[in-house]
């Protein structure tokens, strides 16, 4: 009986592995996870809440994000795809040196265009170029000297995405640059751009 039971156990894990790689190829979204360069436009030299840590004048920094790119539409005229997409990302500028950490956190909602070139089955059509912007809602830790922390803005970005042929064409990697463009209502110029390189999950 146990044996049965483990055989028909296993066949359902089976099909339903078949069943999910069935759906993506069918829905033309992503996961993604992304790394990157990033670069503040102005220190935070004159910010009480950094202590004069080493970290006020220095703009330089890193970021990790993760989110997802999901199908809304097609473009009627040129058969492109209109993506929605959803991101998080967590950004440290400066060292790990001094005693105040210049940290931000980022959600970003927005439309992404997203270019087929050439025809399916071919080559190019693997390379997929994208522009996009959405908009953004930022947290900055310290805070401003205003004793502010949040802050929106909007994000527009543009990028390559390109489809690795192997595993049914489940796997992507990309490149994007992305400048943030914010409402400063902290009290200051948190404006930065970013440069990363990500891992797409394709569905």
């Amino acid at each position: 009986m146990k044996k049965s039971l483990g055989i028909i156990a296993g066949i359902v894990i089976i099909m339903s592995f078949m069943s999910v790689g069935q759906c993506f190829a069918k829905l033309g979204g992503q996961v993604f996870f992304r790394g990157s360069w990033a670069a503040l436009s102005t220190d935070r030299d004159e910010d009480a809440f950094m202590g004069g840590s080493e970290n006020c004048n220095n703009k330089d920094g890193w970021g990790t994000a993760a989110g997802l790119h999901l199908p809304l539409a097609v473009d009627p005229f040129l058969k492109n795809d209109i993506m929605g997409e959803i991101m998080l990302s967590y950004y440290k500028f400066g060292s790990d040196e001094g005693d105040a950490a210049n940290n931000m956190f980022t959600a970003l909602i927005g439309p992404r265009y997203r270019i087929h070139l050439g025809k399916e089955g071919t080559p190019i059509h693997r390379f997929q170029p994208f522009i996009g912007v959405g908009m953004l809602f930022g947290v900055i830790s310290p805070p401003s000297n205003d004793v502010n922390y949040l802050d929106i803005g909007v994000q527009p970005s543009i990028g390559i995405d390109y489809t690795l042929p192997c595993m049914d064409d489940l796997m992507s990697i990309g490149i994007d640059y992305r400048y943030s463009f914010f409402a400063h209502d902290v009290g200051r110029d948190e404006d930065f751009q970013s440069a990363g390189v990500y891992l797409g999950i394709n569905f």
